[in-house]
């Protein structure tokens, strides 16, 4: 009897404190807030008190770390924050710090880490300093909106007043091998030290979409070059339907030295290193069982460029509730972190935060806002997309699947058709690394479908395929939980033509070469992508288009 009553206390006391979720069992059975009731303001740390400073930074975290046992409560939420600075972005890494420490004017400035919420960085320059982990609080100090880039140059490690909790090499003793190794011990690390309900990861660092990890090392495709290159004609387009100065005037992705492919995520100057999407997805997944014992991690967001596209998706999408990113060049000013803490310390769930990243995004590049007043250019470029994971497979993939099928069945009908793709593909504005975003694919589908239409060819199949087009185009905008653009993403009023494929612009990204060498190049690295195996009608259609046909020299 007694041990009965024991269970149902423990039971009431975890469903009162928790309510019903199901929480991995390592979980702590207490909240921090109700843990610390009685520290008073020792539950806070102290720029005072618990602060040494050191050549290294801010070293004085032990006795903090000693009163309240963070390892044994639960909070709300854990924000880590894995920052691959060692590279041309270092300086930007401070700035991001600085903004999440310091106090913004005409913000709620509701601090970062607080009774319900904990921000952890793992921050890596390119200074020779080593790798630290800091616990990010916010400190009394205004934000200093007079410094520049160049001050941020000019700075060091030093000049972030957070606390920091571990520090190792990156080279020598003791050092982790690879971007990659790195990034799976602070996902653990820091799950397993900062236990929450809510986890948001953030990738912050260079991107450059999606890159799987049987790519070719090298640029060099000599087999190529033998192939015959058909010039594309078509009987409905010229070039200049295509035409979009918001492409051309887009910045480029910085080029790394690498022998790889275009892609990958959180590259590192010193040892060479970065973390392909494929072995991203493998370490969410390993960790998801094993510390979360099946839950995912509430929100994945990419603080990156090229990232919002639909083959990353697949790979991260079994891991994370919700998935934020940008399908173009990020600017190197990151997200709104002042914005994006203020929203999490208020209390918000996941979903919440998933309907306003992109709000609060595009209200800071705005003329009020704190980046846009560092760089006014950056509210027409920018681009932020959230959307659900859980309806990846029974929205986008079921839509996607059934256009892809009938696309392989349109050119099969009549070989002239597939000139007619391949003509809009090179000619059609797209990303780096031969992305297109895939509501502009779907509009220049339909657009070609309607040309059949007014000149009297169209037939059964094209009529079927035009209606699987509409629908997935309706349901790809459906998926979107908020999406948010830049005024060269949707500023239709330099001609018809540019309102017509401006309004199909969605956020998200699909690969889809220019021509047959270039898809040829990476075909069998796409080959084993989880998009892919998961959707074969996709491959299958994607051979039979780029297939040189010896005989076909396209429309005469």
């Amino acid at each position: 009897m007694m041990k009965t009553t024991f269970f149902f206390i423990t039971a009431l006391f975890c469903l009162l404190s928790f309510g019903s979720e199901d929480y991995p069992s390592w979980y702590p059975q207490v909240s921090c807030e109700t843990k610390w009731k009685n520290l008073g303001d020792d539950r806070f740390y102290s720029f005072e008190k618990d602060a040494f400073l050191t050549d290294l930074g801010n070293t004085g975290y032990d006795s903090y770390k000693e009163r309240v046992k963070r390892e044994e409560c639960l909070k709300e939420w854990t924000v880590l924050v894995y920052m691959a600075a060692d590279n041309d972005l270092s300086p930007y890494a401070l700035w991001d710090i600085h903004e999440m420490e310091s106090q913004l004017k005409n913000e709620l400035n509701l601090g970062s880490s607080t009774d319900r919420t904990d921000v952890i960085v793992e921050l890596d320059t390119l200074r020779d300093t080593g790798v630290r982990r800091l616990h990010i609080f916010q400190t009394e100090e205004s934000y200093r909106s007079d410094l520049s880039l160049n001050d941020y140059e000019k700075m060091d490690e030093r000049f972030v007043r957070s606390p920091i909790v571990k520090h190792f090499p990156e080279i020598g003793a003791g050092r982790l091998q690879s971007a990659e190794s790195r990034f799976k011990r602070f996902l653990s690390w820091g799950v397993q030290n900062y236990p929450a309900k809510k986890y948001m990861i953030v990738m912050w660092g260079h991107g450059e979409g999606f890159l799987g990890q049987y790519y070719e090392k090298s640029f060099e495709r000599k087999e190529l070059s033998a192939l015959p290159i058909v010039e594309k004609k078509s009987r409905f387009f010229v070039a200049e339907d295509f035409a979009l100065d918001s492409f051309i005037d887009l910045p480029q992705a910085k080029a790394f030295s690498l022998e790889k492919q275009f892609g990958g995520i959180a590259f590192d100057n010193s040892d060479q290193s970065f973390i392909d999407i494929s072995t991203l997805g493998d370490i969410l997944r390993d960790w998801k069982e094993k510390l979360l014992e099946g839950k995912n991690f509430d929100f994945l967001a990419f603080d990156a460029c090229l990232m919002q596209s639909l083959e990353v998706i697949a790979e991260v999408s079994q891991s994370t509730d919700f998935i934020a990113g940008s399908n173009q060049i990020q600017n190197y000013l990151g997200l709104p972190y002042r914005k994006l803490l203020d929203q999490i310390n208020m209390g918000v769930g996941s979903y919440e935060l998933a309907k306003s990243l992109p709000v609060l995004t595009r209200d800071s590049w705005g003329q009020e806002g704190y980046q846009g007043s560092v760089d006014p250019k950056g509210l027409k470029t920018f681009t932020m997309s959230t959307l659900a994971s859980s309806q990846v497979e029974n929205n986008l993939y079921f839509h996607f699947h059934k256009v892809a099928t009938q696309l392989k069945s349109y050119i099969d009908e009549d070989r002239s058709r597939k000139q007619e793709l391949l003509f809009i593909l090179e000619q059609s504005p797209r990303f780096q690394g031969e992305m297109i975003d895939l509501g502009l694919f779907y509009g220049l589908l339909e657009k070609l479908l309607w040309k059949e239409r007014m000149a009297g060819e169209e037939t059964s199949r094209s009529l079927m395929l035009s209606k699987t087009v509409g629908e997935a185009h309706f349901r790809l905008r459906e998926l979107f939980i908020e999406s948010q653009f830049g005024t060269l993403y949707y500023d239709g009023e330099e001609s018809e033509r540019a309102g017509y494929l401006l309004g199909h612009f969605t956020g998200m990204s699909l690969w889809l070469p220019k021509n047959e060498r270039l898809y040829n190049m990476r075909k069998n690295e796409m080959a084993k992508s989880s998009l892919f195996l998961s959707i074969t009608s996709w491959n299958v259609f994607l051979e039979e288009l780029y297939k040189i046909d010896l005989f076909d020299f396209g429309p005469l």
